[in-house]
């Protein structure tokens, strides 16, 4: 008797295994659509993200790249934030404070989705190894690295190529997008001109991706465990990412100067000596950087290394926590689940 009755609750009827298996497959067919989907606005909250921020600040943005190259080239016009936006106004007008942000926004807005997206995927990656299950904060540092090394890959020549059209003082070399590609490409060397300054580049983003994502994550579970996040999401946020900017421009800006002198340098060599323009010529590889850190050091001093440091504080960050701000609204409002490996998430 018992034997039946476990037999009759244990075996189901063929109508039923027929009726419950479209089921489970509707359903994960779902699933899978439903993740995707979100992934996609994922994506694209980062672009928005990306792009709102840099829009913002990108006044600053065109005074400290002007400010970083000025000296090396026999400019003195921005010897500080408030004359070099006051010269660039006077001379351009207010469209002026904004010139190149159309390459820049082609570039920032790929950059952005992609970092996010790849933070998150390699955050999850990296959680699931055995070795590293347990410090989440060393993961988000290394995820934070490996996902702005992948966004500078993917994005950097029209980094280049935006860096060269805010350069533009006294005579426009470039008529537009189009044409400051055409140019760049028949007369640096092809594709590779594209790329020039691009190892300075993966030098000064890895770290600095990484400590933005490893501060960020550090503070929000402090304010997680505090309760603040709970209470004041946005204002949090907000602080998190501002000093995540900061500590993160402070340690890497030698890098970003260099990368934008080997950026410009194609520029002005009509005006460089023979000696600077040696020091400065943009050769591939990593074995450019320390000559060249020496060279600003030698010729600018110590402080030449951060030429424009005040300006990119200004815009460092108010940048960065737009950026982490912007995305994490957009994720609330388009309902995405908030997960654990996410890039607003706290670290554990």
């Amino acid at each position: 008797m018992s034997s039946s009755v476990y037999q009759q609750s244990n075996t189901e009827s063929p109508n039923t295994v027929w009726r419950n298996k479209p089921n489970q497959r509707e359903e994960s067919e779902s699933a899978t659509s439903s993740n995707a989907y979100n992934s996609l606005k994922s994506f694209v909250a980062g672009g928005i993200a990306g792009c709102v921020a840099k829009t913002s600040v990108a006044p600053l943005e065109r005074t400290k790249i002007l400010m970083q190259v000025s000296r090396a080239y026999g400019l003195n016009t921005f010897p500080n934030v408030y004359r070099g936006l006051k010269h660039i106004y006077t001379t351009e007008g207010f469209f002026g404070l904004y010139k190149g942000n159309a390459a820049l926004l082609a570039r920032i807005f790929p950059y952005a989705a992609i970092q996010f997206a790849t933070f998150e995927f390699y955050n999850r990656t990296l959680s699931l190894l055995s070795w590293n299950g347990d410090n989440p904060l060393a993961t988000r540092l290394v995820a934070g690295s490996l996902a702005g090394a992948t966004a500078v890959v993917c994005t950097y020549p029209l980094d280049l190529v935006r860096a060269r059209f805010a350069c533009q003082i006294y005579e426009n070399k470039y008529e537009n997008l189009r044409h400051a590609i055409k140019t760049i490409f028949r007369s640096e060397g092809g594709i590779f001109g594209f790329y020039s300054g691009i190892y300075p580049t993966l030098a000064g983003v890895v770290p600095y991706a990484g400590i933005n994502f490893f501060t960020y994550g550090f503070l929000r579970r402090l304010a997680d465990r505090r309760g603040w996040t709970e209470r004041h999401p946005t204002i949090v946020s907000l602080f998190c990412g501002a000093c995540a900017g900061l500590v993160g421009q402070t340690i890497t800006f030698p890098l970003d100067v260099i990368r934008r002198r080997m950026q410009t340098v194609a520029m002005f060599r009509c005006t460089i000596e023979t000696e600077q323009a040696v020091a400065y010529l943009p050769k591939r590889g990593f074995g450019r950087i320390i000559p060249t850190l020496i060279h600003i050091f030698r010729h600018e001093g110590f402080f030449g290394m951060y030429k424009g440091l005040s300006v990119n504080y200004l815009k460092a960050a108010p940048a960065i926590a737009i950026s982490f701000t912007t995305y994490d609204t957009l994720r609330r409002w388009w309902k995405i689940p908030a997960g654990k490996y996410s890039a607003t998430a706290s670290a554990g």
